[in-house]
């Protein structure tokens, strides 16, 4: 698989960063120093940077919370930018996102260059920024973010848990990379890390050359929604087919246990909204919420998922961040009281009545793309939320939203359990017949959903339906 000689390796210094385009057929492997390092990394195809890491359609497409040996890392298109061939950490982070300036001044204290050189303490944030400049991208590129050598884990009732030291010295992850991908990295240290001091651990990496995919290659066979992606990848490159047919394993359970989630109704009356609007399954609705207004979103018929994003009306860069909501809250569902987060951590929206209890923020949106991985290559033409997304934006150019600024998504009425071993499974929603969640807006914001016309999961039980969006003054 790997080749003994490197052809290229180098130390990248604790709190640093650096990028580099890695071509197809080259693996890179990063290795742990000293044990207790983070290498957060974002993946762009450098032909189309639009064409970027995508953390929602990785995890889902694969049932995992979790990545490790098997594993690809998936684009939104799609395709596989690199798979995971080898492994000694068994455990690495997609959802614990990235450390701020703010952050790191909060927890270690700010140092300036002038005062420490390169002893300086850099954060997640602006490392990225640096390095994403350096191609001509900027803040509306950056993503939900890879954490190698970091893990959190779940448990039963969704709290988040970062654990400490989880890498050990001379652990090592080796990315096997199917598309020429542009790869930015820092070593800064995780958000989560509760270290007392600012955490400087170093990490080797390593470039090799890397033996052709196989038929039986283990990351393209684990799964058969692997098996697909290295299909889109293959069909990209006009590659000849590999022997065999796509491997029938088993899928996980998609059955949850009954949940216990804490609801509350709201005070407000229907009849005394400023603004109602029905979407009808499969349509999408973009629309300005003032701060301060409630917005209720209504399941009309049960069983329904609204597929989310909100951006400040002010500045679109600034946008709904799953990971800040997350992560500040250390919980993974949302519910009553979760403040909604954006990518610059301030809040935008928080949900205070909530007839249903528990939403996701990890599934994404069902995309065309997507659908061939999760389903069947036969599946590209269907219907999918982030089609409805472009109709939205593409009829609004002066609201100033484009695919750039497409994130991970809120999945209202959506139940998507995380097992505490790193599991993720799509299970039958919450929600019944007009059933809602509201939320108040603590800034102007833009809503944009999409009313989900997925067929081929729980998530609408198999038959989409309408929803209902009401806003009350406050």
């Amino acid at each position: 698989m790997v080749t003994e000689a490197a052809l290229f390796e180098d130390e990248l210094a604790g709190g640093a960063h650096w990028s580099f385009v890695v071509r197809r057929g080259t693996i890179l492997r990063l290795i742990d120093v000293v044990g207790g390092a983070n290498v957060g990394m974002l993946l762009y195809n450098p032909a189309n940077p639009l064409e970027r890491y995508n953390m929602p359609d990785t995890l889902k497409c694969q049932h995992t919370f979790k990545l490790t040996r098997g594993h690809c890392l998936y684009s939104d298109m799609g395709r596989i930018f690199c798979s995971i061939v080898d492994d000694s950490v068994g455990w690495h982070d997609t959802v614990g996102g990235n450390s701020t300036r703010a952050g790191v001044a909060a927890r270690w204290g700010h140092r300036s260059y002038q005062e420490a050189r390169n002893e300086w303490t850099q954060n997640g944030h602006d490392s990225f920024l640096v390095e994403a400049a350096k191609y001509g991208l900027g803040r509306r590129d950056l993503a939900a973010n890879v954490n190698w050598f970091s893990k959190v884990s779940v448990a039963d009732d969704g709290a988040m848990t970062f654990h400490p030291e989880h890498s050990r010295p001379g652990d090592h992850v080796a990315l096997r990379f199917e598309m020429d991908t542009l790869v930015l990295l820092h070593t800064c240290a995780h958000p989560l890390d509760p270290a007392t001091t600012y955490p400087r651990r170093p990490v080797r990496y390593q470039l090799l050359r890397a033996e052709p995919v196989a038929a039986d290659d283990y990351c393209r066979n684990v799964r058969p929604e692997n098996w697909r992606g290295f299909e889109n990848t293959r069909l990209y490159h006009l590659d000849p087919p590999l022997p065999g047919d796509p491997p029938a394993l088993p899928r996980p359970s998609e059955k949850a246990e009954p949940l216990r989630v804490r609801t509350l109704a709201s005070p407000r009356l229907a009849a005394d909204a400023v603004f109602r609007h029905v979407i009808p399954a499969g349509d999408y609705w973009l629309h300005q919420v003032r701060e301060g207004q409630a917005l209720r979103i209504v399941d009309l018929e049960g069983n329904q998922s609204a597929d989310t994003l909100f951006y400040a009306a002010a500045d679109p860069a600034e946008r709904y961040s799953a990971v800040d909501t997350l992560r500040a809250q250390h919980n993974i569902y949302l519910g009553v009281g979760t403040p909604l987060r954006s990518t610059a951590g301030r809040v935008m929206l928080e949900i205070v009545a909530d007839t249903v209890g528990r939403h996701d923020t990890l599934g994404g949106a069902c995309a065309t793309e997507s659908n061939t991985v999760r389903y069947a290559l036969e599946k590209k033409t269907m219907h999918a939320c982030r089609d409805s997304w472009l109709l939205a934006v593409g009829e609004r150019p002066e609201v100033g939203i484009g695919k750039r600024d497409f994130g991970p998504n809120i999945n209202f009425f959506m139940n998507v359990p995380v097992t505490p071993d790193g599991g993720l499974t799509f299970a039958d929603g919450v929600s019944g017949p007009g059933q809602y969640v509201e939320m108040r807006a603590a800034m102007d914001v833009w809503v944009l959903i999409s009313n989900c016309p997925q067929l081929n999961n729980p998530c609408n039980a198999y038959n989409p339906t309408p929803i209902e969006v009401l806003i009350f003054d406050s």
